[in-house]
């Protein structure tokens, strides 16, 4: 799977780009995994792309090597669930990952200037 390049008009991409770390899969074979940056967050006319959490579900056969991607979470600048991405999400439980972001949270002490980052939980549909 290629992660689209960020638009030249706008230069964001809903899809997120920048993946870093892995992916893990499902019984299914589908792969999970967070981009870095990337991800339509759009604020008082400002968009912040600062990562994504997907889903790669592999195509039916006959489409070999293709995946269809789907944006679980859109990690927005600024707030308590963190942002930035950058490792591999682990199940946390049976439709649960659990991941880290590399800025955010809102412990005691962190601010815009002194970024803490945040550990996350998402419920997979």
């Amino acid at each position: 799977y290629a992660f689209p390049a960020p638009s030249a008009a706008t230069g964001y991409t809903p899809h997120g780009f920048g993946p870093l770390g892995g992916v893990v899969a499902d019984a299914a074979g589908a792969l999970y995994g967070a981009t870095y940056s990337g991800g339509l967050y759009c604020n008082s006319g400002s968009c912040n792309g600062v990562g994504v959490l997907y889903k790669l579900a592999p195509l039916p056969p006959g489409r070999h090597g293709q995946w269809q991607q789907t944006v679980l979470h859109i990690f927005k600048y600024g707030t308590i669930d963190g942002w930035s991405p950058e490792a591999t999400p682990v199940w946390q439980s049976p439709g649960v990952l659990a991941g880290t972001t590399r800025y955010g949270g809102n412990a005691a002490g962190c601010t815009a200037t002194m970024r803490c980052g945040m550990a996350y939980l998402q419920i997979v549909p």
